[in-house]
């Protein structure tokens, strides 16, 4: 749920720089969630046909929402930097609202027209940012489940920066407490708690950094940024912090690690195991914000090193085609990240990397739009059910769902929201 404030007034904020390099990060991430969901739901894209083989790789699309909150603390609190107060809470407040959810209505006013016929409950539910909590997200535009987060969050702030509450002591009491739930609350509530307060910790670990990294600037070449996005991009397959997690898991079992598969997704959305990506998360936000670290240079050789030993597991069971075809994509985005950081300052892989990230940059400005409404357009590529069937008619729909998206995105971002905003905020 990539939620951008480029556009807060001078009674809040003083007009920000525009952070060209945050922008092709949120653009990555969006486009990210996009691909994973051509996959993940399956006989969506094409009603009868599903890929299989290499192309069964499902993207990061989670774990890009997991950056997307940590963007989103470090967007607000890098721009809102005095503390809030009751002259301008509610200029805050108007702001994002005027951000969110024109567009966030027309979202769901999409998804209304691919679904069934829903209860006016549901309807409100949604339209009132309160879906997971009252009652369950629209089907055909699941996504959503992070914008009720997003606006938590929001809310959430406002005591934090009201009351100058550090951002290290929300992160580590917001997590603790989470932990706290998770291991020993017996509550029917508990799941969506302790979710609420993982998420709120990884949201408010974006104000942790810009409290820690004002200083000490490091200019991270084209290369090095689109290499460090690949690392991430691979870590589905590639993350040995997860597997360390989940030995952990298996050898003290008398510890609720998780909660059950049968209660609803969105209510455990965010678990303990996704904190296993954090050290990814946080170095691809210091490399794409320019920003300096103690032991910066073995901590990064360290990150890049870990996921090897996927190779490792991976040429022992060779024999396994089916296996290798699993971790054909992400083992290749995690090599060429290698050759990318090795080769970062040749002159042929900064222009490369520098076409990219300048597309990225592009999408970026559109990626809140494309996030809300690229749902709805799959689920109507879903009740499409002529041709379909084969990898020729998958192929063609992937391109035109991806096309449509963009498209809708950048009408809602270049036209629609620029006219709200001006309706509300002309002088």
């Amino acid at each position: 749920m990539p939620i951008d404030s480029k556009n807060a007034t001078p009674e809040i904020i003083p007009k920000p720089t525009f952070d060209s390099r945050l922008e092709g990060l949120r653009g990555l991430a969006a486009l990210t969630v996009v691909l994973g969901h051509t996959v993940v739901i399956k006989y969506a894209l094409d009603p009868h046909f599903q890929p299989t083989g290499v192309f069964s790789f499902q993207a990061p699309g989670h774990l890009s929402v997991l950056v997307f909150f940590i963007l989103s603390g470090y967007v607000i609190g890098i721009s809102t930097k005095k503390p809030l107060t009751k002259e301008t809470v509610g200029l805050y407040l108007k702001k994002r609202l005027v951000r969110i959810w024109p567009i966030y209505l027309i979202s769901i006013i999409a998804a209304l027209l691919v679904s069934p016929p829903l209860p006016a409950a549901a309807i409100i539910s949604n339209l009132l940012f309160l879906q997971i909590l009252w009652k369950p997200v629209i089907s055909a535009n699941a996504p959503l489940w992070s914008i009720h987060f997003e606006i938590l969050f929001y809310l959430l702030f406002i005591p934090v920066s009201a009351f100058s509450i550090r951002p290290l002591y929300v992160f580590l009491g917001s997590f603790l407490a989470g932990l706290g739930f998770l291991f020993f609350s017996t509550w029917s509530g508990a799941p969506l708690l302790t979710s609420y307060l993982f998420g709120f910790s990884l949201w408010s670990l974006g104000l942790v950094l810009v409290d820690l990294s004002r200083h000490n600037a490091v200019h991270y070449s084209n290369s090095q940024l689109i290499s460090a996005f690949l690392l991430f991009f691979s870590l589905e397959k590639t993350n040995q912090l997860q597997t360390v997690f989940t030995k952990i898991y298996q050898l003290v079992p008398a510890i609720r690690w998780t909660y059950d598969d049968s209660i609803d997704w969105p209510k455990r959305a965010i678990a303990l195991v996704d904190f296993s990506y954090l050290p990814y998360c946080i170095l691809m936000m210091v490399i794409f914000t320019n920003r300096s670290f103690p032991l910066r240079k073995a901590i990064i050789a360290l990150l890049y090193a870990i996921p090897a030993y996927a190779l490792v597991y991976l040429y022992h069971n060779r024999t396994n085609h089916e296996l290798v075809q699993e971790y054909a994509i992400p083992v290749c985005s995690y090599l060429v990240s290698i050759l990318l950081l090795v080769l970062s300052r040749a002159q042929i892989t900064e222009i490369l990397s520098g076409k990219l990230l300048s597309w990225s940059i592009k999408l970026g400005a559109l990626s809140y739009g494309l996030y809300v409404i690229h749902y709805p357009i799959l689920m109507l590529f879903r009740r499409i059910d002529y041709f379909s069937g084969s990898w020729m008619t998958f192929a063609i729909r992937f391109f035109l769902f991806i096309i449509l998206s963009i498209v809708c995105a950048d009408v809602l971002e270049r036209k629609v929201q620029p006219r709200i905003r001006s309706f509300f905020f002309s002088k």
